[in-house]
């Protein structure tokens, strides 16, 4: 009987491991996973992004002069679905990027920084500011040289801030065939 506890525990254990995907990714005709990790909010201090005590992600609130702008930033890595080693793995042209879903359709990314450390083959995205609006932020996902709705993908929509005091879950509509409806784009920075 104990043997047989120790096996299942142990069955458990390493699909547990197969199957840990916290976020999904087709791309390509490959099945990528990633787990993104906000990392401490930066502020601009005499043209230079210095690093805060507060975590990302940060809501700069409307009315806020941009000294006093936290910016966000985080870091991921993919690895193919079911590596239990979660070995690095990278895309040509693969980018993430910050996307507004405003309530008036006016949908629209912001400034942001995107780059792969080519040592630990870790993405980071970092310089967002997270403008307060009507509306919600999402992350998205893409291959393409443009930061658009209908050549890009969900990964993530951010349901609260770190210092906001609100923190209500901010529900954003995950409409895929949804356009740009007039609004603007803006392009890698």
């Amino acid at each position: 009987m104990k043997q047989l506890l120790i096996t299942l525990l142990t069955i458990g254990a390493a699909a547990s491991t197969y199957a840990h995907c916290p976020l999904e990714l087709s791309i390509q005709g490959e099945t990528y996973c990633t787990d993104l990790e906000w990392q401490m909010a930066q502020k601009k201090t005499n043209g230079t992004y210095v690093e805060t005590e507060e975590l990302s992600p940060s809501l700069i609130k409307k009315g806020t002069i941009p000294p006093l702008w936290l910016y966000s930033q985080a870091q991921m890595m993919l690895w193919k679905k079911g590596d239990p080693q979660h070995t690095p793995q990278t895309v040509p042209g693969f980018r993430v990027f910050p996307y507004m879903h405003m309530s008036n359709g006016h949908h629209h990314s912001t400034a942001y920084n995107f780059s792969l450390d080519s040592e630990t083959l870790w993405y980071s995205i970092s310089k967002i500011a997270f403008v307060e609006m009507p509306g919600c932020w999402s992350l998205r996902w893409t291959t393409d040289s443009v930061d658009s709705l209908e050549k890009s993908q969900t990964l993530l929509e951010i349901a609260s801030f770190t210092n906001s005091e609100e923190n209500a879950s901010i529900t954003c509509k995950n409409n895929e065939n949804q356009t740009d409806g007039g609004g603007h784009e803006h392009h890698t920075h």
